[in-house]
């Protein structure tokens, strides 16, 4: 065999042990992702959480941050998705509704459009639709599993926390 030809072989030799580790990592990164995900299910079904409800509310609401963590007004950000959920989502349609830390103030009240963010401060915790739902209007069994999700967002919370301890 000549040198060419060796030289060859390494570089492509080399270029399929890279591609078989990039395949393998995701492949890893998936399978992870899924076992946090069963574990965390596993946890809130412990915890005596509806699962079907939680699976139907994941799929339309977008919860970012820690309630607990979420500040002073934390409370009235939740009462105010839950009060808009259950009259049909219409503010929930066009604004998310959270919390943002601001100069001394943590947890202050937000309600954003989507895309945006308040002109002071930056938001900690936000309750909306997401935005691959937008465009239509939430089923009565998407409203009623979102606000399950919402009214026990703390016990739901505390579940995902548990499982990535």
């Amino acid at each position: 065999m000549k040198l060419a030809e060796l030289e060859r072989q390494r570089i492509s030799l080399t270029a399929l042990i890279g591609e078989e580790n990039d395949r393998h990592k995701k492949q890893m990164d998936n399978l992870s992702k899924d076992l946090a995900e069963t574990n965390r299910l596993i946890a809130a079904s412990a915890d005596g959480l509806d699962l079907d409800a939680l699976k139907i509310a994941e799929s339309v609401l977008e919860v970012r941050g820690s309630y607990d963590k979420a500040g002073n007004d934390r409370a009235f950000a939740l009462q105010k998705a839950v009060d808009d959920l259950a009259n049909g989502a219409a503010a929930l349609k066009r604004t998310y509704f959270g919390t943002k830390s601001y100069a001394h103030w943590n947890g202050q009240f937000v309600e954003c459009s989507y895309g945006m963010a308040p002109s002071h401060g930056s938001v900690i915790f936000s309750i909306g639709i997401r935005r691959s739902e937008l465009g239509r209007d939430l089923s009565e069994s998407e409203i009623e599993a979102s606000l399950y999700y919402l009214r026990n967002l703390q016990r739901i919370q505390a579940a995902s926390v548990q499982t990535a301890a």
